[in-house]
């Protein structure tokens, strides 16, 4: 991924709007009843059942977090980290490829995905995205599928990870999915302006048509206010 010197990013929105959100009673009342797909999970758990339930990174590799065939639905997504270096949030790379295709659908530094723009963790509850206790990244956006899917998380630092764990949980259907269903895309954007004013973007869309659920674009400012200090970050949220 392009890199930059300039350490700013996009922080994810933590208020969501109200179309994520799932029923609860409809969600209590819906489970006895039998499902149309079957509940899959791709994790970094011990092959051997011992304890060992994390993956090595090495510097300049990329780790397969989840790689299937379709239909199906991402429905959650954890990972946590051991705190190896600061640098982590920014130097990891997320990408997500839908059905084969060979450039991502989503490609983000990893703390930048996660809404921790300023590659610090910070907790935080939303509907979509969440930071738990020890750097516990959630997201809970739903992700379609019809053919495949793959889910990798690159290195791009000089030093080893020594321990990334990990969860995809996702529906696999033996049906294709409703023809009305958009493909889930993210992408990390960010640029100078003006030398002092850097604006970051990151954006939730979907292709063909293309459809845009937010925007979520962060200016920070280094020119001192009238009390002589820096301004606190703007965040300005698109719903469309």
């Amino acid at each position: 991924m392009r890199k930059f010197p300039i350490l700013v990013s996009a922080f994810v929105v933590a208020a969501a709007a109200s179309g994520f959100c799932q029923n609860r009673s409809d969600w209590l009342a819906n489970l006895p009843k039998e499902k149309e797909y079957v509940q899959k999970r791709a994790s970094s758990y011990d092959r051997s059942g011992g304890n060992f339930d994390l993956r090595r990174l090495p510097a300049g590799e990329t780790l397969t977090l989840l790689e299937d065939s379709g239909p199906g639905i991402i429905t959650h997504i954890w990972i946590t980290l051991t705190n190896d270096s600061p640098d982590n949030l920014k130097a990891l790379v997320l990408r997500m490829y839908w059905d084969g295709e060979t450039s991502p659908s989503v490609e983000a530094p990893l703390g930048d995905f996660f809404g921790l723009g300023l590659g610090e963790y910070f907790l935080y509850n939303s509907i979509p995205l969440a930071v738990g206790p020890d750097r516990a990244l959630n997201c809970f956006f739903p992700m379609p599928f019809n053919k495949s899917a793959r889910i990798t998380l690159t290195n791009e630092s000089n030093h080893q990870v020594h321990a990334v764990f990990f969860n995809v949980d996702y529906q696999a259907y033996s049906h294709a999915l409703p023809a009305d269903l958009f493909y889930f895309h993210a992408q990390y954007r960010q640029a100078a302006i003006g030398g002092e004013r850097v604006t970051t973007c990151f954006s939730l869309t979907a292709p063909r048509p293309h459809r845009s659920m937010a925007r979520v674009q962060k200016i920070i400012s280094w020119e001192p206010s009238a009390l002589g200090v820096p301004h606190f970050p703007t965040i300005c949220l698109e719903r469309l």
